[in-house]
């Protein structure tokens, strides 16, 4: 892999990671109509299963 196509592999891996971040922020502002324990459980419940399928 030559240094140009990794450089544009890691701007591309940047700018995924910021979004992701930023998703972080905007879908509980989003979700505004549900309780904060509900935003917590629903988290919760997709990191749980997205474990599973990795494992």
């Amino acid at each position: 892999m030559n240094r140009n196509h990794s450089s544009f592999l890691g701007v591309i891996f940047g700018m995924v990671a910021g979004a992701a971040w930023g998703l972080a922020f905007l879908i509980p502002n989003m979700l505004s109509a549900f309780s904060s324990l509900e935003i917590t459980l629903g988290r919760y419940l997709m990191y749980g299963l997205y474990s599973l399928l990795l494992f």
